[in-house]
């Protein structure tokens, strides 16, 4: 649903359990703000100030926090699920103030490394592997999209490697996203979707019922801009590795027909494909992140639930295009803003 750009709205900062069960509200004095990057291995953390009396203090380490936004006769929406970290505490007369760090819960994989090498030889099935790793640390809580695909060469990490990178190495050979989880803390596992592919998740409309404001930047850096790229799958033995060779397409201001000629960047080795599709869109999506970087908008908007981290939007404009929606700050008060950074999508 769309919220309208005027609405009467609200915080609240929910306490859960770290197995996800509710313990109630926060009490006391609350101000917090959020960062969320696509790019990152924890997609989203930030930062919480609180203050109260002793007794309304939550135990940080070993709870949850869920800031909810609160819309009168709309809903109520998660914007995310965090753990809490590194407490400073100052004590004055009659009351407490705290600030944590929040991370979401891909902490979990980020703070358990391998205590011994760790070995998965080709056929191993690669989706139902990770499912089985994430249980294994206790996180059954978990959305995926199934898959019979295995691994077409073998993987091997060293000990005190983390959860984190042997989760995304099995994933990435497999094409999909990742590691990360929704607002709700549950684990996402699903297949990865090029941008150009993605649905379009919100249009930014002008005039009155705007949601962004008119003010916002471009910014280009076309420097060495590839427009082909080859990737070659890695391979065990003697066997001959798929190879794959991609383009950006012409619609692009850097494709070939644009330029003129060809600009082909540095090939890719050793990528973990477990079949010539799943090569074919690890190439196109490191094209395409190669690229994408050369143009940028950054727009602050109202909240919406329907726009997450990796959408794909439009601005309601001739030529406008789609674009990525990549990066977000927002400070989590009234007239809930987000400071969003979107990448150009050429399709």
């Amino acid at each position: 649903m769309t919220l309208p750009a005027s609405r009467r709205e609200r915080l609240r900062y929910d306490v859960l359990s770290l197995g996800l069960a509710d313990l109630g509200t926060m009490a006391g004095q609350v101000s917090c703000s959020l960062e969320g990057s696509i790019f990152d291995s924890i997609r989203t953390g930030g930062t919480l100030s609180w203050s109260g009396d002793d007794d309304l203090m939550p135990d940080w380490r070993h709870s949850l926090i869920r800031p909810m936004y609160v819309v009168q006769d709309q809903g109520e929406w998660p914007l995310g699920t965090l753990y809490c970290r590194a407490p400073r505490l100052v004590r004055k007369p009659g009351s407490i103030s705290v600030s944590v760090q929040l991370f979401d819960r891909t902490l979990v994989t980020a703070e358990s490394r391998l205590t011994q090498p760790l070995a998965l030889p080709v056929g191993t099935p690669a989706v139902s592997t990770v499912v089985a790793r994430l249980a294994a640390l206790g996180e059954t809580a978990v959305s995926v999209v199934p898959s019979s695909a295995t691994l077409a060469a073998a993987l091997s990490w060293d000990a005190g490697t983390t959860e984190t990178k042997v989760c995304n190495d099995i994933l990435s050979a497999v094409g999909y996203w990742s590691l990360h989880v929704d607002d709700w803390g549950i684990w996402q596992i699903a297949p990865y979707v090029l941008p150009a592919q993605r649905p379009i998740a919100f249009t930014f409309t002008p005039g009155q019922t705007a949601i962004h404001q008119a003010d916002w930047s471009i910014s280009r850096d076309d420097w060495q801009v590839p427009n082909r790229l080859t990737g070659i799958q890695r391979v065990d033995g003697d066997k001959t590795p798929l190879t794959s060779t991609q383009a950006l397409p012409d619609s692009s201001p850097y494709s070939r027909r644009a330029l003129g000629r060809w600009i082909d960047g540095e090939p890719l080795r050793n990528l973990e494909a477990a079949n010539q599709t799943t090569l074919d869109a690890a190439v196109m999506r490191a094209l395409l992140d190669k690229s994408d970087v050369a143009s940028q908008v950054e727009i602050s908007h109202a909240w919406q639930p329907e726009i997450r981290l990796g959408s794909a939007v439009r601005f309601a404009r001739a030529g406008a295009g789609r674009w990525a929606y990549n990066k977000t700050s927002m400070d989590l008060t009234p007239g809930l803003m987000v400071k969003a950074t979107l990448w150009e999508v050429h399709e």
